[in-house]
């Protein structure tokens, strides 16, 4: 077949100059580069990349990235100093966290402290969990390194989220334990806390809510709350259910309006006229009964003694 090479080594047909005009008019028309000069050309980008180059001004494509604009701050609102000072006088009388830095170690990383002071921190962190033991912290601090999530470091060496331990080791110091017991049930505190805030935010993130996943965060907040009762238990610091027994007195009084006058007492009695009646009703032993009929004789009544 005419044009087309016999091998490798034979040159390429000659394009139709006919063609070539035609394809470059359409580009033009277009407002695109030819095919023959993005595709075929020394150095040559792909279609789409190439036509954005060619409408970008040389100026503009040589120039650096623009910086990411921050919105402007409004000022301080001056009166709202008097709470800033509030609230500074109570940040500096809460507990001091020791705080904790990893660094390369033989397994990837190594807990150290943040300071030069070696012994300080070790009295910070064993007062933290509120033990004298070395070996009793130092697990403690393994155990809450397991909590936090993995991130890269510089070298991009997976490890332990620095920010997320210091934060675990602030809420159990913020517990202020007394023991080992304390210390633990805190440590397991920020377990529940760190599942709850991550199934809730799964559950959250998307436009419609997971059932299972809001069922699971109700009862790890049913958990942490129930592990805030038992650490008040154990501290003795439940209330105790008092109860109050009112004794009310209440003194009646009535008036009667009798035959001599306005009477009071402080019983109840039958006013004077109604037992004025029934003693002129009150039979006498050996009186007779009157039938409703006057013109009958009277019906005999058996007297009563007393």
């Amino acid at each position: 077949m005419a044009g087309v090479p016999v091998n490798d080594c034979d040159d390429p047909p000659e394009p139709n100059p006919e063609a070539v005009e035609g394809r470059q008019r359409r580009s033009a028309r277009r407002g695109s580069l030819p095919r023959e000069i993005t595709e075929h050309g020394p150095g040559a980008l792909p279609g789409v990349a190439a036509r954005r180059a060619s409408r970008r001004p040389p100026e503009l494509a040589a120039a650096a990235p623009k910086p990411l604009r921050r919105r402007r701050k409004p000022p301080f609102w001056e009166p709202d100093r008097p709470y800033v000072e509030e609230a500074r006088k109570r940040h500096m009388q809460r507990p001091v966290s020791p705080g904790v830095r990893l660094e390369p170690g033989p397994k990837g990383y190594r807990l150290e402290s943040p300071h030069r002071d070696l012994e300080a921190w070790d009295v910070q962190i064993a007062n933290a969990f509120g033990t004298r033991s070395h070996s009793t912290f130092s697990v403690f601090l393994e155990q809450l390194t397991e909590l936090c999530p993995l991130v890269r470091d510089a070298n991009g060496d997976l490890v332990p989220c620095e920010l997320h331990l210091n934060a675990a080791l602030n809420i159990v110091n913020g517990v202020r334990p007394r023991n080992e017991m304390e210390a633990a049930l805190a440590a397991q505190m920020v377990a529940v806390h760190f599942m709850t805030m991550k199934v809730s935010g799964e559950t959250l993130r998307h436009g419609w809510t997971d059932a299972r996943n809001a069922a699971i965060a109700g009862k790890l907040a049913r958990t942490f709350a129930q592990q805030m009762d038992t650490l008040a238990r154990q501290r003795g610091r439940v209330g105790k259910q008092t109860i109050k027994v009112r004794i009310e007195r209440h003194e009646h009084r009535h008036v009667h309006l009798g035959e001599g006058g306005l009477e009071k007492g402080s019983q109840a009695q039958t006013p004077a006229r109604r037992i004025d009646r029934l003693g002129a009703l009150e039979p006498q032993q050996g009186a007779t009964l009157q039938g409703q009929d006057e013109a009958r004789d009277g019906v005999p009544r058996t007297g009563r003694k007393g």
